[in-house]
């Protein structure tokens, strides 16, 4: 039997509880729709990201201000979208690992999807002024 690592794992049963819920919305329908950055992904970065790794802020020389700046620090893979560290970080249940740290709200299911469906889009709209 084909064994899958914990990373695959914890992604799959995302994506499928995601895709099953018809999680934050996002149906059949919204799928294959274009995300949205300002109305979509900004609420959940300023939720979850910009306190530690925006503005001034790069805790982990992590810094989510510009495209440039996510794509130089490789957390996201636009060829193998579902491979994206920052993907791995937002699904897992590693206290050591796990972003936010275990000490804050975590990514609701349905914020993951929207981040992956973000990441497969090769992360449009991305603008450092929609973070303000």
């Amino acid at each position: 039997m084909r064994r899958f690592s914990y990373r695959r794992r914890t992604i799959l049963c995302i994506w499928l509880a995601a895709f099953l819920l018809g999680a934050s919305g996002v149906n059949g329908q919204d799928a294959g729709k274009p995300i949205d950055f300002v109305h979509q992904v900004v609420p959940i970065l300023k939720a979850h990201c910009v306190t530690c790794h925006g503005g001034r802020e790069k805790e982990g020389d992590f810094s989510i201000n510009t495209r440039a700046d996510l794509l130089k620090s490789e957390m996201v893979d636009l060829e193998e979208p579902e491979e994206s560290y920052l993907l791995h970080l937002i699904t897992s249940d590693d206290p050591n690992a796990q972003m936010p740290p275990s000490d804050r709200a975590r990514v609701s299911a349905s914020e993951i999807e929207i981040v992956r469906r973000w990441i497969e889009q090769q992360i449009p709209g991305m603008k450092i002024s929609a973070l303000r």
